[in-house]
């Protein structure tokens, strides 16, 4: 059964943090080579144009800290267009499963 988390984690070595959130930190060297490797592993050809990269005024985020307005900024997109389809589909099946895993319990008994 433990199988499956060493095949995960094992998996999870390759993988780069998010470069918004390298930049975010600081960090905006590694930034911009998790970019490049994007870039090489989506076929780009030649060399890469981006050499560094910064946060405008206004959108840098504290990591770690909790507050209404970051949580809100995250969230918001998910209900206006081109994602709010996709959202609304997503709850509608989740309410399904739920609905139907209820339905189920009451059969049991």
């Amino acid at each position: 059964m433990a199988l499956p988390l060493g095949l995960g984690a094992a998996v999870l070595w390759y993988f780069s943090e998010s470069p918004k959130f390298l930049a975010n930190v600081g960090r905006t060297e590694d930034a911009v080579v998790v970019l490049r490797r994007m870039y090489e592993v989506n076929g780009g050809k030649g060399e890469y144009p981006v050499k560094e990269i910064f946060l405008e005024e206004g959108t840098k985020e504290e990591v770690g800290v909790f507050s209404l307005r970051s949580l809100w900024m995250q969230i918001a997109p998910l209900f206006k267009p081109p994602l709010l389809g996709r959202t609304l589909l997503l709850y509608y099946l989740t309410f399904v499963v739920y609905i139907a895993k209820e339905e189920d319990k009451c059969m049991d008994t």
